[in-house]
């Protein structure tokens, strides 16, 4: 039995609206996701370089500092890993706007300055001058949103951090523009015992002195709290955001700012997020559940390298610490040089 031609018509109408409409939807949200710019920010210092030394070894006297873990070797010393956490984010992060990298009147000998994507950063832009030399990384930390022209949204990487596979914008901010913070839950509920281990106390300090600051303005049960616990991974933020938590945490701020080494009354990045976590600034998301992704979202590792096979991560820390063997430290090297063998268009 034929069909009426209305019948027909109208079913042809309907047809062409439905893909209109799947049409409209891709782009409108393609239109979404590309509607605020993104900027990487790095911190970065190369502590072989002996004018930097010298000046760092005499403030390091004036303060009686000399704990390894607050200011040894192992916090400043350059192995080149900028290098190639950029052939990373060249290779896997084209999307990104510009690339911040703040030091201390130093530049990597091998960086092209002139790309139109690079940013030089020194601390004398974004430091009061009276808290100048600094050497400390949680006070550098604190000033990131002073950072000149920098996004609203950005990502901030530590420049022994790695982008293992191609991450789109929707990895790290939703549409809406929240930050996404993928979180390892066992980390922490680890955390209170991790701090409780011998060689810990000076984190264990700071930890509780700015839980009880959060008490003090939140009135909180930490029962309550998100649970949340550091993947040594890329950490997205709003400026807006991190500006605001300045007026949140006060004086602990002014004091980390202002602290040339690390010290007790310093505040971590970490407490920075807490108060993001309480209000719903960001999104938190199970780093060991990533769908369609990867197997893990951040994996720090010191000597194991063959986990980078085995869990797949999307971004993985090879971490440079006091208790790293000059053997450990040589074979992270090496697995650089052959994971990111391409020259990116950010070196000379």
């Amino acid at each position: 039995m034929m069909q009426p031609k209305h019948t027909k018509r109208r079913l042809i109408f309907i047809l062409v609206l439905c893909v209109f409409c799947a049409l409209a939807a891709v782009f409108g949200r393609m239109k979404r996701e590309d509607n605020f710019p993104i900027d990487i920010v790095y911190t970065w210092v190369d502590g072989n370089d002996p004018q930097w030394a010298a000046k760092k070894n005499y403030w390091q006297k004036e303060y009686g500092i000399y704990q390894p873990e607050v200011a040894g070797p192992a916090r400043y010393r350059d192995r080149e890993e900028l290098k190639y956490s950029l052939r990373s984010v060249e290779e896997n992060l084209p999307w990104v706007r510009t690339i911040f990298i703040v030091t201390d009147n130093q530049t990597p000998k091998w960086l092209n300055t002139q790309h139109p994507k690079i940013r030089m950063v020194d601390h004398k832009d974004i430091f009061p001058a009276d808290a100048l030399p600094v050497f400390n990384s949680l006070a550098i930390e604190t000033r990131l949103p002073f950072i000149p022209g920098l996004a609203e949204h950005f990502i901030y990487f530590n420049d022994d951090i790695f982008i293992n596979k191609k991450l789109g914008r929707d990895f790290f901010f939703t549409q809406e523009g929240l930050p996404i913070y993928y979180s390892d839950i066992r980390v922490y509920k680890e955390k209170e015992r991790v701090l409780s281990l011998p060689g810990n106390e000076r984190n264990r300090v700071m930890y509780e002195k700015g839980k009880k600051i959060l008490e003090d303005i939140y009135k909180i049960d930490w029962n309550d709290v998100p649970a949340y616990g550091d993947t040594h991974s890329v950490t997205p933020y709003r400026k807006s955001d991190f500006l605001e938590n300045i007026t949140i945490l006060g004086d602990l701020w002014t004091k980390t700012t202002y602290s040339k080494f690390r010290d007790v009354n310093n505040a971590s990045r970490g407490l920075f997020e807490l108060p993001d976590h309480m209000k719903g600034k960001n999104v938190i998301k199970d780093a060991l559940n990533i769908p369609g992704k990867c197997g893990v979202a951040g994996k720090l590792i010191m000597s194991n390298l063959s986990d980078l096979e085995t869990e797949d991560p999307c971004t993985f820390c090879l971490n440079d610490t006091p208790l790293l063997s000059e053997e450990a430290s040589a074979a992270q090297i090496n697995y650089l040089r052959k994971r990111f063998p391409r020259k990116s268009s950010f070196e000379l």
